[in-house]
């Protein structure tokens, strides 16, 4: 029953004002980000340069990744510009952790390990996903994400062959 009300666009600098302009309007304690690539980091950052000048308002960011795999020359300086108006930050794995220190070594944050995904129930049987799927292969290969070159998808297709003879 919680009224959602979606005003960010990442690419709508006018949404960004709108978005500033409606957090002032609430007038919130606290307000929090959720951060996993520098592409969100001139959004985020202007909307809390926004509101900071008008309000007196505490920000979080909870932090999934700062630095990419695939980093390019401009993230850290974009991550720099939405980071510096942050009070607090929640990171979650020890890696996040080592490049949030990185960038920002006096930073005010917390570490918290991922928490368990055991929400979603228990998982059905190999037989019962197949025949729902409607696989009828013995031997399958399961890749998921998204396609990046590290992830090494190159290989695995390479290796295809070898597996199919080996397995």
């Amino acid at each position: 029953d919680i009224k959602i009300e979606r005003t960010i666009s990442s690419i709508n600098p006018i949404s960004w004002n709108k978005t500033a302009k409606r957090i002032i309007k609430l007038k919130p304690d606290i307000i929090i980000f959720k951060y996993w690539m520098p592409f969100f980091a001139l959004s985020f950052g202007s909307i809390i340069r926004l509101v900071e000048k008008k309000i007196d308002i505490k920000s979080l960011v909870i932090c999934d990744n700062i630095i990419p795999h695939e980093s390019r020359f401009f993230d850290n300086k974009l991550t720099k510009y939405f980071f510096k108006y942050i009070d607090y930050f929640i990171v979650m794995s020890k890696s996040v952790e080592n490049d949030l220190l990185f960038l920002f070594p006096d930073a005010k944050y917390i570490y918290t390990p991922h928490p368990l995904y055991d929400i979603f129930g228990k998982g059905i049987n190999k037989e019962k996903s197949r025949k729902q799927l409607k696989i009828n292969e013995s031997k399958l290969i399961l890749f998921f994400g998204l396609i990046r070159p590290y992830k090494g998808l190159d290989l695995l297709i390479q290796a295809a062959n070898t597996l199919k003879k080996e397995l």
